[in-house]
């Protein structure tokens, strides 16, 4: 975890010397993070302690995540909003009532497997930038769909896809 954060100071402190804005850093290195390098191999050292060998490999998330996603159900998963059978009602007379699909927790769906809270140490950088890229793919392909991607309303761990009842 001190790696990962140590590495993202130095990618930061990279980014604002040539002049960006400090707002605009954690995006492009996020753009920079688009694949990770995995651990294909550990060894032993005489301390016991276990060590990564040089056998690391790049994982292109966006093509890991984009397979996954798009391989769901997208068709069911728009029915099944048609069908909800506890719609929002339109908020004005010119809207359409909003149905949604469970699609699972946070905890389930998302890569890190967490739920993060302002109070929270357990998340590592690693897991907020393939998080926020799993995310961002999910909207994305959703959206060629005409859905939507909400949290629960009872539980914010819960994930749904909505779209307008027609």
């Amino acid at each position: 975890m001190k790696q990962d954060a140590r590495t993202l100071m130095q990618s930061m402190t990279v980014i604002a010397k040539h002049g960006k804005k400090p707002q605009n850093a954690l995006g492009d290195l996020m753009s920079g993070l688009r694949g990770t390098w995995i651990n294909t191999g550990q060894e032993t050292l005489p301390t016991g302690r276990t060590r990564g060998v040089t056998g690391m490999k790049r994982i292109d998330l966006t093509k890991q995540y984009t397979e996954e996603i798009e391989s769901w159900d997208w068709e069911t998963a728009k029915t099944d909003c048609q069908l909800d059978e506890y719609p929002t009602p339109p908020e004005h007379e010119d809207d359409s009532a909003i149905g949604r699909a469970y699609i699972g927790s946070v905890m389930s769906i998302m890569p890190s497997g967490k739920y993060y809270m302002p109070w929270c140490t357990n998340q590592t950088c690693s897991d907020v930038i393939k998080d926020s890229l799993f995310l961002e793919i999910l909207e994305s392909i959703a959206s060629r769909y005409g859905l939507w991607l909400e949290a629960g309303e009872g539980c914010s761990t819960d994930l749904f896809l909505a779209s307008p009842i027609n």
